[in-house]
């Protein structure tokens, strides 16, 4: 990490590289309403170097504090993501901010101002993903998080108790009458070897996004998320559970996951499987599954292995995706 500083602030600058090749195969499965037949189509893709694989993004940091004194201090955080693969001039070589925010804080607590991440995904998603909310499918729970608020501000409250986070965030879409603006709450507790989080978040007149198989939602009601998360490290393995529930007036998208790390010695094995139930006119259940192991080369560089895969259950249909990647931190 590469850090140079002024009279007045430290900036610092560090990021990811994440390189990885994947094998997408999309078996969809489908059933004459007249003849009842079954007719199947299948799909084979084969990509370097696509984000869409890769446990995480590639990324530059740029983020820097100014001590303001009697305790106060403003920060910023710039996080673009970064286009490592691009072969021509057409290919831009950064995509959307992972974060993009202005900072104050004091005994108040702290406020950013910017695109912030959710409490959704600060306190019920991030910690509790077994393989580390990847680009992967095959975790719905991860899938159906929202992570960014962008144009937001976000107050995370001073420590009341040791171990407890408490955050809320306001956003702001910018429309005239208000679609797409959205508030949300979090809170997360940590001690010892327990965490545990809870967070919501209610989006006016938004629209449901599509999940893995899912079709987009409608856009008539305000969209309703309730997440909950439970974590336990015993040190040999840590086991975690966590669940969001998105809600639209009769819409509903239910997901569970279960996850499990498991360390040994530069291997880290993961574990997860999910599933989810979405109610409209009717209803149709999923399943998912990831299997991943990570080898750490050294503090800052790993290689890893990602397999996920996405059944809907109620015609077979199913989303396999095969990673092998490398990724080094700085």
């Amino acid at each position: 990490m590469l850090s140079f500083g002024v009279t007045f602030a430290e900036v610092t600058l560090g990021g990811s590289v994440n390189q990885v090749y994947t094998q997408t195969t999309d078996n969809k499965f489908m059933i004459d309403s007249d003849t009842k037949k079954k007719t199947t189509s299948k799909t084979t893709k084969n990509s370097i170097g696509s984000a869409a694989g890769a446990t995480g993004d590639s990324f530059l940091t740029f983020s820097g504090s100014e001590d303001l004194g009697d305790g106060m201090k403003a920060s910023f955080k710039i996080e673009p993501r970064v286009g490592v693969n691009g072969i021509d001039s057409k290919t831009a070589l950064f995509g959307g901010n992972r974060e993009a925010w202005l900072g104050l804080s004091g005994a108040f607590g702290s406020i950013n101002i910017g695109n912030n991440y959710t409490p959704l995904a600060l306190y019920t998603v991030f910690p509790f993903d077994p393989n580390g909310t990847s680009n992967a499918g095959g975790y719905l729970v991860t899938n159906n998080a929202t992570f960014n608020a962008g144009n937001s501000i976000a107050y995370t409250a001073p420590t009341f108790v040791e171990g407890l986070s408490l955050q809320a965030n306001v956003n702001k879409a910018g429309s005239a009458t208000d679609d797409g603006d959205s508030t949300g709450w979090g809170l997360h507790y940590h001690a010892g070897a327990i965490s545990a989080g809870l967070a919501g978040e209610t989006t006016q007149n938004s629209q449901v996004s599509p999940i893995g198989l899912l079709p987009f939602g409608s856009k008539t009601k305000d969209v309703e998320k309730l997440g909950y998360a439970l974590g336990y490290d015993f040190g040999m393995a840590k086991i975690t559970l966590n669940s969001i529930n998105t809600k639209q007036d009769s819409y509903k998208f239910d997901t569970v996951g279960y996850g499990i790390s498991v360390p040994v010695g530069a291997i880290t094995l993961k574990a997860s499987m999910s599933n989810a139930t979405k109610k409209d006119t009717t209803t149709t259940k999923y399943d998912g599954y990831q299997l991943g192991a990570n080898y750490a080369l050294s503090k800052r560089t790993s290689a890893y292995f990602l397999l996920g895969n996405l059944k809907d259950k109620s015609d077979s249909s199913t989303y396999n995706q095969t990673s092998l990647g490398f990724v080094h931190n700085f």
